[in-house]
């Protein structure tokens, strides 16, 4: 995997899960870091230090994605720690769990940062980043799929592939590649205590449905981010790549009804 010294990555959503987890691999590769957070200041700080003791010139920055003023300050103060951005990863997400048309206030939020933060981060940045950079959009099998309670986080998440096929056009002429990584189910922070104590029979039911018989972990998605940042994936560019353990290529509606059997006992 190529060396990534001597560049500057943008991270969002990255105080936890898969956005910290990609920081730290970017960061050992040895690019320096901006580091996205909303909550989680303590983790933030934490993954800061880590990345300093690396010997990485690294920026925090809290901001709201939901709305104008946070995406705006999140690159004014982008742009002042930083000269110039080289990759560009947008792994900030709002994962609403909600029914549609009943919440739209949920709607709203997730359609904010799921997409239209994205686009605005990207369509000012862009046009400043050098050839040979990068950008990344994690999206989710659920752009794939019709998850049961995915309304708003489906349906933005499937925006989001059209829109990275859209930058990559915009940005092929200037040698900047554009990519979309399309997680599994990943065991981070957010979900782990969710299905490793709440919900663990049910978690070793959904494991068997991935071909590899696991679920993910963040480093999983963090490889794939890595390399997509490197030259050594300098000819992919409006690709969707799942990282999902397989679970893309089996027959959904067969996984669920064997789902069912195992569940009730029927043959």
């Amino acid at each position: 995997m190529g060396s990534l010294n001597g560049k500057t990555a943008l991270v969002t959503g990255a105080s936890v899960g898969i956005g910290a987890e990609t920081v730290r691999l970017l960061a050992e590769q040895g690019a320096n870091v901006v580091i996205h957070w909303y909550e989680n200041e303590e983790d933030a700080r934490a993954l800061s230090r880590h990345c300093e003791s690396l010997g990485r010139s690294v920026a925090l920055v809290n901001a709201d994605l939901s709305g104008s003023e946070g995406v705006n300050k999140l690159l004014s103060e982008t742009k002042t720690a930083a000269q110039s951005i080289e990759i560009l990863i947008n792994n900030a997400c709002y994962p609403s769990d909600g029914n549609f048309p009943s919440e739209y206030d949920a709607w709203d939020r997730t359609m904010s940062v799921n997409l239209r933060a994205i686009a605005h981060i990207c369509k000012i940045l862009l046009p400043e980043m050098a050839p040979g950079s990068s950008i990344i959009n994690i999206t989710s099998i659920q752009a794939m799929f019709a998850g049961e309670l995915s309304w708003a986080y489906g349906a933005s998440k499937s925006a989001l592939e059209q829109l990275t096929k859209r930058l990559a056009v915009e940005g092929g002429s200037r040698g900047i590649r554009v990519n979309s990584i399309r997680p599994g189910l990943i065991l981070g922070e957010r979900n782990r205590q969710r299905w490793t104590l709440d919900e663990s029979e049910r978690l070793d039911l959904v494991s068997k449905v991935y071909p590899l018989k696991r679920v993910g972990v963040p480093r999983d998605v963090a490889t794939v981010c890595a390399f997509l940042a490197s030259d050594d994936s300098g000819f992919i560019t409006g690709a969707s790549i799942p990282v999902d353990g397989g679970l893309s290529i089996t027959n959904a509606a067969l996984a669920v009804w064997a789902l069912r059997n195992e569940i009730t006992g029927t043959a």
